[in-house]
């Protein structure tokens, strides 16, 4: 989700710090293979922000941005307290407290060029030719901007845009043209004729084409600003393709709406291509403009297209695209494989567009490589050169949880099965894992270096990490993984566990855990599993337990490479708990007590035979699940002990979106209640 829907509000600040540990690493024996942490960086091979070292950011718009420095420093970006904020990294991986103000270079730009300045964020980064910092993000409000910091973390200069009435604009990508900096990204657009605060918004692409002043802060970059009593109408020389500076629709508006710009490219004659995210016809596109300004689209890109200047790429989405090295004018975009009935086919992707808008010449004559990367569900959201070689990153559903995703192809388009386990890398982090996703690459020397972020109830956790990308010896396979997903069927003396488990490439078992606290005592009986590194959904029965009882479970895998355990879920048995004597297990209990005389089982005995057993009746708390994606609100709901029906509908709006429930967040319902969840369908 972008980070305007939620600009307006008062971020809190994070209380506790996110406690992250890596499933497994590699011995140092093992370091120099391809793909594998380097244990030398952080000691860990990674480094995740934590509250007390101000690292934790508060950017939903979702992206990390980094650069590498020719020194090895790594720089990363986001939002933290309303602040634009720029964290810098040692070669070693500690915070470098000497870049500029302890480690931090900050910075906030205003919403429109009278107001003041609030709150600001970094999403995109480049470095131009002296070294220098270039940073595009958003401003406060309705704005978005391009700044430079010397190598050192000293502000220098910035450009600021402002967006028309009732739009925010966001980059989402930065590239240099020769002084000037080109922005591409989106505006947020609720339509004129809906009063403010409106229904959700229209994304449109926009662009902007900037020159970043020596110094301060040029409200004037983008072109004139406007207002029309005072109504916005927002800087002149930024294009909103699909939407009018007043918000109005122009020509063609439709099919240009609910998509954004993702990433950008610099051809050496000052045009530019685009690559956009999956819209309303199906597909993402690839758009040349031309180097005059802002620019229109260049007729000569795919000339004999339904729309000359434009390729449309069906079943895909695309997001990070880069211009080939030296004599390659070919356009290279990262991103994913849409399968839109099932999520697990999502795969990594790196597409190869020529000078003049036709895909080919690359893994096979196809024009788009794929690689399935752990259990599918994959995005690509970053993308690298490593010599000819290309590496995509982004996430891989693995265990059930989002991992650090990456896969390496040769100039061909084939993959590189020299790198990692047959091509690939997943790194899952926590313990129980939590959701990772990698947004931004890059290759220095022989290491690649990536950023990115963790999400946990705590908040959003920055991470910096060290892959190696060059060496002989291949590396260790990793550990499996595993999550809980929910409990269902849930009675007086079983209920059923379900959840998500993955080999990582090692033949293993896996078993569910349960008891009333979390050291659990005991277990199903295990079961196996081959060797894959495709997801697998499990569920097993756990039997012979107390009326009325909390129960904890967890779903757990293990291999030679190592046992891991899911989440901690918990449930009630229905039924009223009994009194006296020991509730019984998976044997049946003891007796009951002393002056019940009944044997135990799963109701135990009661204490006199005149007591009167209340009936205990549980309830649920639906809590918000707008906006997440159906397997986590389904979960959620499971773990309340609620049963979900599901009802599709059809929708432009990304699959698996949740558009509604059938009760109001937060309200009580009777145990076991009936829940129905709305979802988007294509």
């Amino acid at each position: 989700m972008s980070h305007s829907m939620y600009r307006r509000r008062r971020w809190r600040t994070l209380a506790t710090t996110l406690a992250l540990t890596l499933g497994s690493l590699a011995l140092p024996a093992a370091a120099l293979a391809d793909g594998q942490l380097d244990p030398t960086y952080n000691g860990t091979g990674y480094h995740v922000g934590t509250v007390a070292e101000g690292t934790v950011f508060n950017n939903t718009d979702t992206r990390i941005p980094m650069i590498v420095q020719a020194t090895g420093r790594v720089v990363i970006g986001g939002s933290r307290g309303g602040f634009m904020t720029l964290a810098r990294y040692t070669p070693s991986g500690a915070l470098d407290t000497t870049f500029g103000a302890g480690g931090f270079a900050t910075a906030q730009f205003s919403g429109t060029p009278t107001s003041g300045p609030g709150n600001s964020g970094a999403t995109a980064m480049t470095t131009d030719a002296a070294g220098n910092i270039i940073v595009a993000g958003f401003g406060a409000s309705q704005s978005e901007f391009a700044a430079r910091f010397t190598a050192n973390g000293t502000f220098s200069g910035a450009a600021v845009c402002f967006a028309p009435h009732l739009i925010d604009y966001t980059a989402r990508a930065v590239a240099l043209r020769g002084t000037a900096a080109v922005l591409v990204g989106y505006a947020r657009d609720r339509h004129p004729s809906i009063a403010v605060p409106g229904t959700p918004a229209v994304i449109y692409g926009q662009r902007a084409v900037v020159t970043i002043p020596a110094s301060g802060v040029d409200t004037a970059a983008c072109g004139a600003y406007s207002d029309n009593g005072g109504l916005s109408l927002g800087s002149a020389g930024v294009q909103i393709d699909g939407l009018g500076h007043d918000g109005t629709p122009t020509p063609d508006p439709i099919s240009q709406a609910n998509r954004q710009y993702d990433g950008v490219a610099v051809n050496a004659d000052g045009s530019y291509v685009v690559a956009s995210t999956i819209g309303p016809d199906g597909a993402s596109w690839v758009q040349k403009f031309t180097g005059a300004g802002v620019g229109a689209l260049d007729a000569t890109f795919n000339p004999l297209g339904a729309t000359p200047g434009r390729l449309p790429v069906a079943g895909v989405n695309f997001h990070a695209i880069k211009l080939g090295n030296g004599a390659d004018t070919s356009f290279y975009i990262a991103g994913e494989a849409v399968d839109a009935a099932v999520a697990g086919n999502r795969q990594m992707l790196i597409a190869r567009v020529s000078a003049v808008g036709a895909l080919g010449n690359f893994n096979g004559g196809s024009g788009i490589a794929r690689a399935k990367v752990a259990g599918g569900n994959n995005s690509g959201q970053a993308l690298t050169f490593q010599g000819t070689n290309l590496i995509v990153g982004g996430s891989a559903n693995l265990g059930g949880k989002a991992a650090f995703g990456m896969a390496r192809f040769t100039a061909a388009g084939a993959r590189d099965n020299t790198f990692g386990a047959n091509g690939q890398v997943a790194t899952p982090f926590g313990t129980p894992a939590v959701n990772g996703f990698i947004t931004g690459m890059a290759v220095n020397g022989n290491f690649v270096y990536v950023s990115g972020r963790l999400s946990d109830p705590a908040g959003l956790a920055t991470v910096s990490a060290k892959y190696f990308a060059t060496g002989a010896p291949p590396p260790p396979l990793p550990a499996p993984a595993a999550s809980t997903g929910g409990v269902d069927q849930i009675t007086n003396s079983s209920a059923r566990i379900s959840g998500t488990v993955n080999t990582s490439g090692t033949a293993s078992t896996w078993w569910i855990e349960y008891g009333t606290t979390t050291a659990y005592g005991a277990t199903t009986a295990p079961q196996p599993l081959g060797a894959s590194t495709d997801d697998v959904d499990v569920q097993n029965a756990v039997t012979g337990l107390a009326a009325g009882t909390a129960y904890h479970a967890r779903v757990v895998i293990s291999n030679t490479q190592g046992t891991v355990g899911g989440d901690d879920v918990t449930f009630t048995t229905t039924g009223s708990a009994a009194g006296g004597g020991t509730t019984g297990g998976t044997t049946g209990g003891t007796t009951g007590g002393t002056t019940g005389g009944t044997t135990g089982g799963t109701t135990g005995g009661t204490t006199a035979a005149t007591t009167k057993k209340k009936k205990v009746v549980r309830q649920c708390v639906i809590v918000k699940v707008t906006g997440k994606s159906i397997n986590k609100a389904r979960s959620t709901l499971f773990s309340k002990g609620c049963k979900v029906k599901v009802i599709y509908k059809k929708s432009t709006k990304k699959k698996g979106t949740v558009l509604s429930i059938n009760r109001k967040v937060g309200k009580k319902l009777v145990y076991r209640a009936l829940v129905k969840v709305t979802v988007a369908a294509k």
